[in-house]
Order: C-alpha cells, then structure tokens, then sequence
C-alpha cells in the first residue's frame, strides 16, 4: 500500500502529518489504509500514518486497549509519525512475516515505523517466545527525521478511566527487557532478514530510565459484546488489564544514541492522560516501543 501524505501549508509542530491525512474523513482513515499485525491470540490495526487505531488486549474477545478506528475523540490510539509536513507513505509486509513496515519518505530523510507481535519460534515446543507484547520499532534509513510518538489508551471501549503513571527503572531493575528485546530481536528479526548486530563492538544500547503505566478502574459493565454466561470465561472476555510501555534504544556507527523522555499529557478531548515524546533519529539509530500488560509474576515472562 502506498499514498501520499499531503502537505499542510503550516509548520510541522503545530500540524501533523495524521491531520493531513485524515481530513478527507473528517479525523478518521479509510480501512484500506491500514494493515493488520498479530500474535496468534490477538492483532491490531495499524494505519499509514503510523498510527494504531484498534487493538484488544490479550485476546481477540478481550475489551479494547486503542479504538479510534471507532471514535477519533476518545478511542484512543498509539501514534508514532514524522513531523515533516510533506510526507509519502508506504506499507508493507516483509518477506514471509506479519511484520508490519511503514515507511515515511520526505525531503529530511527515510524513515520506517515497523510493528509486530510476538509469537512461538516455527517447530519450537516452548512457548517462551509468546510475549505478551506489542513492539514498535522506529528507525531512519536515510538522513534525519524527527517524530513525534502519543499513547493515549482508552480501556474497554473508553468505558473504563485510568490513572497514568511515569515510574523510573533502573538496570537493576529484573523486570527491564533490554535482553529479552534482543533476543526477540534476533529471534523475530533475523527470520525476516531484519536482524540487528548486537555482536558489532560498534553498536550501543540502552534501557529506558522511565516507563509509563496505565492502571485501569476496576469496573464491571452489564452490557459487552457476545459475552459468554461462563461465569470463567465471562470474567477473562471482560478484564481490563494494566499496560506498561517501555523503550529500548540502539545505534550503530560509533555515534551518540538519541535520548527519549516520556512526558505525561493531557489529550483534551475526552481521553485520559497519555504519554508523548519528540525525538530525532538519524542514519544508524533505532528506538523500540514495547507496550505489554504488566505481568503479575515477572519470572513467568523473564527467565
């Protein structure tokens, strides 16, 4: 899928490049313009502007996480998009995978928001690689580009209010992925031919020093949709599970990584508070995304 990204005729900060594109329909997209990513258990929808529209979580059953594809005020959305005011997009699966690669090009630069989820490794009889996550990866293939990244869940339809949380971590921390975001990576990316060389002594990393968590109100809703009379499988179809999101980020090259600051915002216009960041990649340098629901018992998902 490809398409253009028209320009806006008024400076990248105060118009994005998702504005542009959802003028002809009034704030949303139409449902060719997006493409779908998944784990076996549940997917999402994600649009050419770079932006997640629809997405339940853990199951496809379960209450909804994003859902602006139904109300682009307070739906709720994962939007990571480039902050050129004149883009063309691209969106394609690579080889043989349902990962998902958008690619931004403009006068600044290339740049590629790829997503995924994880599941089991082909012939594999542990279940270790079915991480409850959603990964996000953004990278610049040519010059430099800056994006602009907002998480703005909205619970169980935007049913369900919650309260947000900006926690820092540290490498002492047990529960911080950096290993198992690169052995994901090498597990995932390398069968799609994306695989990034942790062995070059010219590539650096590190964890996030944040994360943002998002607890959901305990709430119970009479109504939902095709809910089952099992009183079990009823509370699992309606539990709202709290989200955490974290990052990773790498470079290549001998040169400096970028740094990323999670800012607590206010969306006003119906949603909760979310989470945003500005930052600015060059050539060499990539930034993971990991939106998981925050385990209960961490050495289930990090032995």
């Amino acid at each position: 899928m490809s398409g253009n990204c028209p320009a806006t005729g008024v400076p990248s900060r105060h118009r994005r490049l998702s504005d542009g594109m959802r003028e002809a329909l009034d704030g949303y997209l139409s449902i060719d313009q997006y493409g779908l990513v998944g784990n076996l258990h549940t997917a999402a929808l994600v649009g050419m502007d770079g932006s997640i529209d629809f997405m339940c979580w853990p199951e496809f059953d379960s209450p909804s996480v994003f859902c602006r594809l139904l109300d682009k005020n307070k739906g709720g959305h994962f939007a990571i998009t480039p902050a050129c005011a004149s883009t063309t997009c691209k969106q394609q699966y690579l080889p043989f995978s349902n990962v998902l690669a958008t690619k931004f090009l403009c006068e600044d630069g290339v740049g590629v928001v790829t997503d995924f989820m994880h599941r089991p490794r082909p012939r594999s009889r542990s279940h270790s690689h079915m991480m409850p996550w959603l990964v996000r990866s953004v990278e610049v293939i040519r010059g430099e580009m800056t994006f602009d990244m907002e998480c703005f869940p909205a619970f169980d339809y935007a049913r369900t209010p919650h309260t947000l949380q900006i926690d820092e971590i540290h490498d002492a921390d047990p529960r911080v992925p950096a290993r198992h975001a690169a052995e994901a990576e090498n597990s995932v990316f390398q069968s799609v031919f994306l695989h990034w060389d942790t062995t070059d002594q010219n590539t650096e990393s590190y964890n996030g020093t944040e994360r943002a968590v998002f607890t959901p109100e305990k709430c119970e809703h009479d109504v939902g949709l095709g809910v089952t009379s099992n009183e079990a499988d009823r509370l699992a179809q309606t539990a709202v599970h709290e989200m955490d999101l974290r990052y990773v980020v790498g470079c290549m090259g001998g040169g400096s990584c970028p740094r990323i600051k999670l800012t607590q915002s206010d969306h006003g216009s119906g949603l909760g508070q979310g989470v945003t960041s500005q930052f600015t990649l060059s050539e060499g340098m990539r930034v993971f995304f990991i939106m998981r629901s925050t385990p209960e018992d961490c050495s289930d998902l990090y032995l």
